[in-house]
């Protein structure tokens, strides 16, 4: 149906939640609801600007149904570096080939699924379209990549994660943090920018952007996280072995600020 007003906005309003300042009578305004709000997560955000009370945290658990037939028989891992073009987000491709050859030589199928992919995987699954996207994610073992749509995905159908963090904490992106592990730098002072600042006004035509920049480690802590640190990783990750009848394995989470020392290695952040 036809909307019954619609409200052209100044460009300095994007910056704020601009319903929250009119009449109406029911104000809920998604949009920007988790780019204004710092170090909030997504859910949180939306159920903030919605007015919605949780009974528990697994009430914040996006669940997602999908009962078509499994493209592939065989069990795999799916694997996406896409990370939305932020530097921030996007792990060097070349390091994504030795955690594939990592997989490989330990007798996992590897599924690429991104624009953006190594040579060492079957062509027929790069950037393919979202049906297909879905089915691969549904029935895969594991995830493996950025903090990105797929994962979301993921975490929608409760398949574990491991994901190499940057500019974007998976703490605060996903609401699903069961079976979720990933790999971040803690010693980069802009680790986590996403959640600390969203908007930038930048000396171009583009005016605001949406994406944080960082003047210094544009990657945040990105470019010190090698693949031998990620294969260890994934060794680590690995020690309960994947089962004939799909994933059984549980892992531990563990909340930023309440860590082991054992788990703190070198700046990395371990699960």
């Amino acid at each position: 149906s036809k909307p019954d007003e619609v409200v052209i906005i100044e460009e300095k309003e994007i910056l704020e939640d601009y319903l929250s300042s009119t009449d109406n009578q029911l104000c809920i305004d998604l949009d920007l609801s988790y780019e204004s709000r710092f170090e909030t997560s997504f859910i949180d955000a939306y159920a903030e600007v919605s007015c919605v009370d949780f009974d528990n945290s697994q009430d914040k658990k996006p669940k997602l149904v999908y009962d078509k037939e499994r493209l592939i028989d065989d069990n795999y891992i799916v694997l996406c570096v896409d990370g939305s073009m932020w530097p921030g987000k996007t792990w060097p491709i070349s390091h994504y080939e030795d955690v594939v050859s990592h997989l490989h030589s330990k007798g996992y199928k590897v599924i690429e699924t991104g624009k953006t992919h190594t040579s060492l995987t079957p062509k027929e699954y790069h950037n393919c379209d979202f049906d297909t996207l879905l089915n691969l994610i549904k029935y895969s073992d594991f995830y493996i990549g950025a903090d990105n749509g797929p994962m979301h995905i993921a975490r929608g159908f409760d398949i574990p994660c491991v994901i190499i963090a940057g500019a974007a904490l998976p703490y605060y992106t996903s609401p699903n943090r069961d079976n979720i592990v990933y790999i971040q730098n803690n010693k980069s002072k802009n680790l986590g920018l996403k959640h600390r600042q969203f908007f930038n006004k930048v000396d171009t035509e583009l005016g605001y952007t949406f994406v944080p920049m960082a003047q210094e480690d544009p990657e945040c802590g990105l470019k010190q996280i090698t693949p031998d640190i990620v294969n260890n990783f994934i060794d680590r990750f690995l020690d309960i072995p994947i089962s004939p009848n799909g994933n059984e394995m549980e892992y531990a989470f563990n909340i930023y600020g309440n860590l082991r020392d054992s788990d703190y290695t070198e700046g990395y952040f371990y699960y």
